[in-house]
């Protein structure tokens, strides 16, 4: 993202569209100003949504809408409850966020609108506070065009063309094992965020976020060519992260999209040796639904999003991989176990 001294200089203000396509759908962002254009410009840079033409390509699906004028009332009425960096305000059909003195309203299912309005204190433009805001008002557009946000690293395995998603929280070893897969030839959708949709043959993964975020953890014990070439900016949520583009370190091993067939909950052990274990498809579905909150505090997508949950678990076999050292520490310890799974799925 650019320095945010430089996305908020003061400019001419202006109304400004473009358009984004994702999985056949089409998202039109209209921003009020010329630094909330480039705001967005520099956050859908980093994801995986292709800049359209616009109404040439088809109908919009929704619009987004990032404006710098004053919130009108919040409705009376509404549940309130914390979110991580903010407050939701929600009732039956739509739900307000209010994040770093920014807001953000998502109206039911069928309003085609997302709209942000833009704090104007010291706290709403910083560039920590922004990109925040953004990560809600994205995911939460995407949501009501059918695609419903995972944190999880998605890989497919060479030999087999299986794909594995590996849900988990910060810290359960997603990028880790994104980079030693990748280097053992695995081409990978996404190292922690992707989005699922239904189609006619089943659930459909894609990566959302095109850069990796390492930390030396990560990287810790791994030799990877032209390293310092891939490395870039520290992420201004995450001081002991930076961002990492993988097309330079695994040229050609990017794919778009999957249908996965393995679910793989990693849980870093510290010991020597890692294990796989069979997990139910009950428990399985249950912790999806703990890292995914909003299935159950969007009310007006709920019913769409515990069923994308619910098939994809269905579909996939299911398994708790307790990671050890051995992963880590040897260069095809993680393909070298997880290629086992192949011949049983």
């Amino acid at each position: 993202m650019q320095n945010c001294e430089t996305m908020l200089e003061p400019r001419v203000e202006s109304v400004s569209g473009r358009f984004y396509e994702i999985a056949d759908r089409l998202l039109s962002v209209e921003t009020d100003a010329d630094w909330t254009t480039r705001l967005a410009d520099t956050f859908f840079s980093g994801l995986h949504l292709s800049p359209s033409l616009g109404r040439d390509t088809g109908p919009v699906h929704l619009q987004l809408k990032i404006t710098t004028e004053p919130p009108p009332p919040l409705p009376t009425q509404l549940e309130r409850f914390e979110v991580p960096g903010g407050v939701c305000y929600k009732n039956h059909q739509s739900y307000y966020l209010e994040v770093k003195d920014s807001r953000i309203a998502v109206g039911a299912r069928n309003s085609k609108q997302v709209k942000v309005w833009l704090g104007n204190t010291a706290r709403a433009r910083t560039r920590a506070s922004l990109i925040t805001v953004m990560a809600y008002a994205v995911p939460a557009a995407l949501r009501r065009i059918g695609l419903y946000d995972l944190h999880a690293a998605a890989l497919i395995e060479p030999e087999s063309g299986l794909c594995f998603l590996f849900p988990g929280p910060s810290g359960s070893g997603k990028t880790s094992l994104s980079l030693r897969l990748a280097a053992s030839g695995w081409h990978y959708l996404s190292d922690d965020m992707v989005v699922m949709s239904e189609r006619n043959d089943g659930i459909e993964a894609r990566g959302l976020r095109r850069p990796f975020q390492t930390s030396d953890d990560s990287l810790a014990g791994h030799e990877l060519p032209r390293l310092d070439d891939a490395l870039t900016v520290t992420i201004p949520n995450d001081s002991v992260k930076r961002r990492l583009d993988p097309e330079i370190l695994f040229p050609g091993q990017f794919a778009a999209s999957a249908r996965p067939r393995v679910l793989c909950f990693p849980v870093i052990t510290g010991e020597c040796q890692s294990r796989l274990e069979e997990t139910t498809k009950a428990d399985s579905m249950m912790r999806l639904i703990l890292m995914c909150p909003w299935s159950n505090y969007d009310s007006s997508s709920a019913r769409e999003h515990l069923r994308v949950l619910s098939h994809l678990v269905r579909q996939c076999q299911t398994f708790t991989l307790h990671a050890g050292r051995d992963i880590f520490d040897e260069p095809n310890g993680a393909s070298a176990l997880l290629s086992r799974l192949v011949k049983e799925v």
